[in-house]
């Protein structure tokens, strides 16, 4: 599993799903957030990574704590994220 991905891909479809259960359309949300529609959806698609301004935006757009968004995704990716942790490991000289 790529994390990353799977990170925006959940970070996104929050958005989407948040954006429609307030009846907006991406063109509103985007306004409402101040960036353009075509980088909202792809936010939503999960195909950028947002940057922490721009996930503070949409969560203003949204009336939401961003830290809303960002622990919907932590919630379902934090298995994953424990198990690539287990993995590390430090190379001693």
């Amino acid at each position: 599993m790529d994390i990353h991905n799977s990170l925006f891909e959940m970070i996104g479809k929050y958005i989407r799903k948040e954006r429609k259960r307030q009846k907006l359309t991406i063109e509103q949300l985007a306004e409402l957030a101040g960036i353009d529609h075509t980088h909202l959806g792809n936010i939503e698609r999960g195909g950028v990574n947002p940057t922490i301004a721009t996930i503070f935006n949409i969560a203003a757009g949204l009336n939401l704590n961003p830290l809303d968004i960002l622990t919907e995704a932590n919630n379902k990716l934090y298995p994953f994220f424990q198990e690539k942790v287990k993995k590390r490991t430090i190379k001693k000289r």
